[in-house]
């Protein structure tokens, strides 16, 4: 039950005996039931929100998002910039800046404008995905919110092209009015690597595609990039397309 809403609960009332000094007691108790249905929600929501702060944040990667279930969490992520200031470097904990030294890998910073995606959001913290050096490299992490710009304007722009990270690759190609996508993945394991795909046609329904058949796949347009959730069901072990694609404007597809 929502915080606020009331409770249409059916009561089943018996006849009470009652002496003549029952009746301001039995007054008394209803009032203290009708206290105790309207205040228990409020204070498990209250409970609840707390609990939530006090359990840490969220882990911090570019494919954990706020909504684990497959094709769920894409729907949540939105648009945004690095607001103006000096470049951020994020940080794999709220408040714990990576300290720069040999055998410490920690995540390139990044100038203010720079496109990214939100993730999550804790306390006074904001989980972002960002583009990293290369030209498919892609890294997460958390920077002060007051350092992030929601991006309202962000335009959904054309889908047709090569997307890529790490791991994964889409490539879109656009033919009367439909959109055709191929995907290939790939994981390496310790000793061989192991491979996913998927292909399909469809018609964008406002910022997004969906594929159901076995391998499930949500892709949304988010800003400058795509933004991919699926079922772990398009590819050997641990291959995935979660995540955050770079759109390749030096490839054509």
């Amino acid at each position: 039950m929502e915080a606020g809403q009331g409770c249409h609960c059916h009561v089943q009332h018996r006849p009470i005996k009652r002496d003549k000094g029952s009746a301001g007691r039995t007054h008394s108790l209803g009032k203290s039931i009708a206290v105790t249905m309207i205040v228990t929600p409020l204070s498990m929501w209250a409970s609840a929100a707390l609990a939530a702060q006090d359990a840490g944040p969220p882990r911090c990667t570019t494919f954990n998002v706020a909504d684990s279930t497959p094709l769920a969490g894409v729907k949540l992520v939105s648009a945004g910039r690095i607001a103006p200031g000096e470049a951020v470097r994020p940080e794999l904990q709220p408040g714990k800046p990576c300290v720069l030294g040999p055998g410490n890998r920690c995540a390139s910073e990044v100038k203010a404008g720079t496109a990214g995606v939100l993730l999550h959001r804790f306390k006074s913290w904001v989980c972002v995905a960002l583009p990293a050096k290369g030209k498919i490299n892609t890294q997460a992490g958390w920077i002060p919110e007051n350092r992030w710009a929601r991006d309202q304007t962000a335009a959904t722009g054309a889908w047709a092209g090569i997307w890529q990270n790490e791991g994964a690759k889409i490539t879109v190609t656009s033919s009367q009015g439909r959109l055709h996508f191929v995907g290939g993945a790939i994981w390496q394991g310790l000793a061989d690597p192991h491979f996913g795909s998927f292909e399909f046609d469809a018609v964008p329904d406002g910022d997004m595609v969906t594929l159901t058949d076995g391998c499930e796949v949500r892709i949304r347009r988010v800003g400058e990039y795509l933004f991919a959730q699926d079922n772990q069901q398009c590819g050997g072990m641990n291959v995935s397309f979660d995540g955050l694609f770079r759109f390749r404007g030096d490839l054509k597809p």
